[in-house]
């Protein structure tokens, strides 16, 4: 059965709210004008779409397109390097760390849909995205690694985040990475905070509600890239396994190719993005945040529709997340009370991805297109 990509849902004065079918696209220009009704308008469009389906399409959102644009082409030429190069970009990370390069095969998301075995402290369940009513989708193959190569940076000059705290390491053969990398993440920040902000608003009816929770919030940046395929995967296979996010919000740029899908009912839906947006989506701890009131959706990355070829696919997702002591009350989908540090969640569902195996290869997979 041939389904549809998320309608593109240009979400403004007249406009249709979001529903369970779509994706919305809303215009967050307002978020910077001070005007209380327009901070106000964007809430609530922020709040239906979050409620709906966990994702939207931000536009208007002030990062400039140039920036993010030059991020995607360093983090492509980067992937470009030969794998002795690539192997000098890893790092020996602590728990719940990610810095550095990874190689092709190192993760399997769809392993972390699994909950943790040694719960994290506090009162509700450990794993708020597998709690009654958030099932991961069945998938028999949550052990194939993922196609992908992925490279991360965490704050930069590094912040004081207990055993959590790591520097960066940058590749020193490509002038200009650093520099852009560094103007690329304070920008996801600013933008990232301004939109935890709206939820705040939207769920709190305080927009400086969920500050202090991010005073020195952990989060990486990431490029992800998925290497052009000769032939289709192994069955089960694919360039990222089923997975919700776990912090606060995801803040994803791409670079126009499709692959991404949201589970939407019982059905894997493609998502499309314009040129100037970028894709937010919420996650777990925001989630337990609104009493299970917004959704930490599903989300895969496939391979496009049709036969190979297939070409390759590069994104940078921010992933901010709460300080490592921060503790997140709230509600899981069952309703049941939740009680968990930030940080303990974190070394869990990343414990869980590194089980295929850490750290990985730079051998390439036998469908990788070389020429």
């Amino acid at each position: 059965m041939k389904i549809d990509p998320i309608n593109i849902l240009p979400v403004g004065a007249g406009a249709r709210e979001p529903s369970s079918q779509g994706l919305a696209v809303i215009d967050v220009s307002d978020i910077e004008r001070g005007n209380a009704a327009a901070l106000a308008d964007v809430a609530a469009r922020v709040d239906a779409a979050c409620t709906a389906t966990g994702f939207f399409v931000a536009v208007g959102h002030g990062v400039d397109r140039s920036l993010t644009a030059a991020a995607l082409a360093a983090a492509n030429d980067l992937f470009r390097s030969d794998g002795v190069t690539k192997d000098g970009l890893r790092l020996q990370c602590p728990p719940g760390v990610q810095r550095g390069y990874y190689g092709l095969g190192a993760e399997a998301q769809a392993l972390a849909a699994a909950p943790p075995t040694n719960p994290a402290s506090g009162s509700g369940p450990a794993d708020p995205a597998t709690a009654a009513g958030r099932a991961a989708p069945a998938d028999p193959a949550a052990d194939r690694p993922d196609l992908s190569e992925t490279f991360a940076i965490g704050p930069e000059p590094p912040v004081d985040a207990g055993p959590f705290t790591a520097g960066n390491v940058w590749p020193p053969h490509l002038p200009g990475f650093q520099r852009t990398w560094i103007a690329y993440r304070r920008a996801m920040e600013a933008f990232a905070h301004r939109l935890l902000q709206v939820a705040a608003l939207a769920l709190r009816d305080d927009p400086r509600a969920f500050d202090a929770l991010v005073t020195r919030p952990i989060g990486t940046t990431r490029a992800n890239h998925y290497p052009a395929l000769a032939a289709p995967p192994e069955a089960g296979q694919r360039r990222g396994g089923a997975h919700t996010d776990y912090g606060t919000l995801t803040v994803l740029a791409v670079d126009g190719h499709p692959g991404l899908e949201v589970r939407v009912g019982e059905a894997w839906v493609p998502v499309t993005c314009p040129p100037d947006g970028l894709v937010v989506n919420v996650g777990d701890l925001l989630a337990v945040l609104s009493g299970a009131r917004w959704r930490s959706a599903w989300h895969r990355v496939a391979v496009p529709p049709g036969r190979p070829p297939y070409p390759a696919r590069t994104s940078i997702a921010h992933f901010q997340f709460p300080n490592h002591d921060a503790v997140i009350d709230g509600v899981d989908p069952a309703g049941r009370p939740v009680s968990i540090t930030a940080g303990a969640y974190l070394t869990t569902k990343l414990a869980q991805l590194g089980r295929v195996a850490p750290r990985a290869t730079t051998v390439r997979h036998r469908n990788e297109v070389t020429a």
